[in-house]
């Protein structure tokens, strides 16, 4: 089961990353360095290697086949990468959730893609893979990604202190949450 969606009038083509696209994820996370450390956990020099990407990608893949994480990448009109969004740590059962995670080269921050990107997930989320809700957790200073959600239906929970191990420093975060508006609890009878 594989979403392949296209946004905001086609100018935008969102698919599950796959391995082929080591070399597009290490251009993005190369070009993009700066913006991303005051949010990222840190990465080390190893992680800026094509090899290394390869390998993140065929473990993203094989998580993926075994319904745990879907890494979906957004492409530009010239198939170059310039978003990410996850939802990792799926958990089936009577909890049937996710924690969302996504990110946008610095170029096209603010102009609505990750918005739209993140809408097109959460439909796959509530429609597709079935999940009844999916958690977010942003840095109180991450503004723009703090809309994103917002702007996507989260409900904020309230700050979780020193949540993350962000750039080599605990981070606090705050905690949202999307319910499916499409999901029914399956009621015995």
């Amino acid at each position: 089961m594989a979403l392949r969606a296209e946004i905001l009038d086609g100018k935008w083509a969102l698919r599950l990353l796959a391995p082929q696209d080591a070399e597009q994820r290490l251009s993005y996370l190369t070009r993009n360095r700066a913006f991303f450390t005051p949010f990222f956990p840190a990465m080390a020099s190893t992680d800026f290697t094509l090899s290394h990407q390869r390998a993140i990608l065929e473990e993203a893949a094989r998580e993926c086949a075994a319904d745990r994480r879907y890494a979906f990448g957004l492409f530009g009109g010239e198939g170059q990468l310039v978003a990410t969004v996850t939802l990792a740590n799926v958990v089936r059962g009577a909890w049937r959730n996710a924690n969302l995670g996504y990110s946008i080269d610095q170029a096209h921050a603010g102009q609505g893609i990750m918005t739209a990107a993140v809408a097109a997930v959460l439909d796959f989320a509530e429609g597709p893979i079935g999940l009844h809700r999916v958690e977010a957790a942003i840095m109180p200073r991450n503004r723009a990604s703090i809309r994103v959600v917002e702007k996507n239906g989260f409900q904020r929970i309230g700050l979780s202190p020193r949540y993350l191990l962000i750039n080599g420093r605990w981070e606090d975060h705050l905690l949202f949450f999307r319910l499916s508006a499409r999901d029914e609890p399956d009621v015995p009878t």
